[in-house]
């Protein structure tokens, strides 16, 4: 078993953080990390108008299964219903992978 001496040992388990990624919405947390899908993340072909939560969800569910089926932070906002939720899933996640591993951890 790797020793996980610290929380920066498990930065590679962990799912970043809204406020880590200083998100105030699932299209600035997803660009973020990198995801740049423009008929996802935007309401028009020019790329300037950010969709809002709720149609970025309704979207997600509708026409990107693939993303939710091999992505876990989509199936979380899916799951989770709005941002907030999402913040608040991804914290929770975050708790529990970090109170696992020191549960495992060798005495």
């Amino acid at each position: 078993i790797h020793d996980f001496g610290n929380r920066n040992d498990l930065e590679d388990f962990l799912a970043f953080t809204c406020d880590e990624l200083d998100a105030n919405s699932f299209v600035t947390y997803f660009l973020a990390l990198g995801f740049d899908d423009g008929l996802l993340l935007y309401d028009d072909d020019r790329e300037r108008n950010e969709k809002d939560d709720e149609v970025f969800l309704e979207d997600l569910e509708d026409e990107f299964d693939d993303l939710i089926d091999n992505f876990p932070a989509f199936k979380v906002a899916v799951d989770a219903g709005n941002f907030r939720q999402f913040c608040r899933d991804l914290n929770e996640i975050n708790s529990f992978l970090v109170n696992a591993f020191e549960t495992l951890e060798p005495q």
